[in-house]
């Protein structure tokens, strides 16, 4: 995926969405953190193979440059939902910089069981409004997709949320069905924001094993690193893309 918050497609189209399900977190010293962060600390926040759970067990590093590192302003804009976007619009809506890690293998879709794709990623905005605002957009433009083909030969179905609670401070999640080709995979997202941070994990799969529960905890320890790493109680190199 080239950006968890934006519409991409990477042999199938990955889709990114946060809505409304409000919960308190955070205390003065995180906010005073979160509001000097820098761009590198991003690298760092986003969580290592080892902690996205057994499924992701066997899944390769995608280092490619559209999947894992930085995805800024403008690899951004080529994959919302409005194709007139460009690398300003982004950045006016308040977008600074991003950071995905990915780990897949789509060679294997269209196979009887199994992950396919275990991302996480976090994305800097201006601030907490501008991020809950990108949330909001990506909420309608997800819902508009539901039985569409989005692209030659790509479909979206049955697609549902599911809430979170005490995570950020707003967060849900998010399944779905896609068809690519003859290919049928299954999606499943959480999405948080905690700030003016915007993070989720999604884990994308053959079957349509219930996993909600695997990757909303996921996306509880992205939200411990993300606090540690700000806090400065993680000083980890980021994973080796090359």
């Amino acid at each position: 995926m080239r950006s968890l918050f934006a519409f991409m497609f990477a042999g199938t189209m990955l889709v990114a969405l946060g809505a409304i399900a409000a919960a308190c977190g955070g205390g003065n010293e995180l906010e005073e953190s979160l509001q000097s962060l820098t761009n590198g600390l991003l690298a760092v926040m986003v969580l290592p193979k080892e902690e996205l759970g057994p499924d992701a067990a066997d899944l390769p590093l995608d280092n490619s440059p559209s999947e894992s590192g930085f995805q800024d302003n403008k690899a951004a804009a080529q994959d919302t939902a409005d194709p007139n976007d460009t690398a300003a619009d982004v950045a006016e809506a308040g977008r600074i910089n991003g950071y995905e890690l990915s780990y897949s293998d789509f060679s294997r879709l269209g196979e009887a069981e199994g992950a396919v794709e275990a991302d996480t990623a976090v994305e800097l905005y201006r601030d907490a409004d501008a991020a809950s605002a990108w949330l909001a957009r990506l909420v309608n433009d997800i819902q508009g997709l539901e039985g569409q083909e989005a692209q030659e030969g790509f479909s979206v179905k049955n697609v549902e949320t599911f809430t979170i609670d005490g995570l950020g401070d707003e967060a849900t999640g998010l399944r779905y069905r896609f068809s690519v080709g003859d290919a049928t995979g299954h999606t499943t997202l959480v999405i948080f924001r905690l700030d003016r941070l915007l993070a989720g994990t999604v884990q994308v799969r053959n079957d349509d094993k219930d996993v909600d529960s695997q990757v909303e905890q996921t996306a509880r320890s992205l939200e411990e690193r993300i606090k540690g790493v700000a806090l400065g109680d993680i000083t980890a190199t980021p994973v080796p893309l090359r």
